[in-house]
């Protein structure tokens, strides 16, 4: 009986292990908040970043929370939208009691062309206008989804259409729903862009440079006689 009460006693008093905490904010460009514990079914700090335009008004949203340890393999993700917009969001973790994940990066935008279009929308609006965007760099497919976030206490769905990486498509796909804190995503399609055969400068630059070539051919020929 000593012995059996001794065993209990000795497994009792064994460590149970530290449970992970975490700083826990959410706001703009950067916040700052408590530590706190973490669910058992969330292992990893994390620092999410996302960069977006609403009303043609550029925005950044971050969060600072506990997340499940496999959201840590998530790529960044860019998406090409019209007049030089983008949206694009990156995570960074850390998986050590009251660690600091790194400040993540956005990926930066492509400016070359590379000959693909895709149709464009980023609206709040159930109907998108017939647009298209030149895709640039490796930005060779095209996506679609359904943004839903509850922006200052209301219900916002954002349809976003645009040119994006394979890697983009990839994450998006295996996460989808879950990317960022707050947020859901539905209706999510990823095709291959159309390809106009061009190469380089957009259809409206190469218009420029031949009207350039025109002047100078024109101009020359002038000077010469």
């Amino acid at each position: 009986m000593q012995v059996l009460m001794g065993l209990i006693l000795f497994f009792t008093l064994l460590p149970t292990g530290v449970s992970l905490s975490c700083e826990i904010c959410s706001g703009e460009t950067n916040c700052t908040g408590e530590r706190k514990a973490c669910p058992e079914d969330k292992n990893a700090c994390a620092i999410n970043l996302m960069e977006g335009f609403r009303d043609s008004n550029r925005f950044w949203a971050i969060n600072k929370n506990c997340t499940p340890s496999f959201m840590c393999n998530l790529q960044s993700v860019g998406v090409v939208l019209d007049k030089g917009k983008s949206l694009k969001e990156s995570i960074t973790c850390c998986l050590e009691n009251n660690c600091i994940p790194a400040f993540p990066e956005l990926p930066r935008s492509a400016t070359t062309h590379n000959g693909k279009v895709c149709p464009t929308c980023y609206s709040t609006k159930r109907e998108c206008p017939k647009k298209t965007v030149y895709c640039t760099g490796a930005n060779i497919y095209c996506l679609s989804f359904i943004m839903i976030q509850v922006f200052r206490g209301k219900v916002v769905e954002t349809t976003t259409k645009g040119c994006t990486s394979a890697t983009s498509c990839f994450t998006l796909t295996q996460f989808n729903g879950t990317l960022f804190p707050g947020s859901t995503i539905k209706n999510l399609t990823c095709t291959l862009a159309k390809d106009l055969g061009l190469k380089g400068p957009s259809p409206s630059s190469q218009m420029f440079l031949w009207t350039l070539l025109l002047m100078t051919l024109c101009c020359g020929s002038l000077a010469s006689q």
